[in-house]
Parts: C-alpha cells; structure tokens; sequence
C-alpha cells in the first residue's frame, strides 16, 4: 500500500510541472527554483550567502570585466 502511495504521488506531481516560461526574467526564476540556486545564492531575502548574491547580479557584472557585456561575463562566470 505504502509503495502505491508514493507511485501515485510521484505520478500526481509529474503532472504538476510548470510550463517553461518565455518571458527571460520569468524564465530566470524558474531556473532558479529548479536548480535549487538558494542553497547557495541569495537573491533579496531569499536563500543563503554561501556563493555570491545574485541580488543586482546584472549590475555587478558590467562592471566586472572591462569590454564584456554583463551577459558574457555571467555566461563566462557559470560555465568556468
């Protein structure tokens, strides 16, 4: 009975998959909540300090490589 209980719940929550945004700053959040980045990036209130906030993450990267777009600069970032 147990192990039916978690078949039709794993089932039941499969369905409740959230669409994938097209909206960019929509489509972040969601990367966000399936990557699990709050164990460890903060972003306002939210998560923990262990990496670096991602609060104004966009602001701070401009600033961080002279030449390099904020959006190469993350992308560098993530991937290194």
């Amino acid at each position: 009975m147990r192990l039916f209980a978690l078949s039709l719940a794993a089932v039941l929550l499969a369905g409740c998959v959230e669409p994938r945004a097209t909206d960019p700053i929509q489509r972040g959040r969601q990367v966000y909540r399936e990557k699990n980045c709050a164990s460890c990036h903060q972003i306002g209130t939210d998560g923990v300090t262990t990496g670096p906030a991602l609060t104004h993450v966009g602001t701070a990267a401009e600033a961080r490589r002279p030449g390099a777009s904020a959006e190469e600069y993350l992308i560098e970032s993530i991937r290194d």
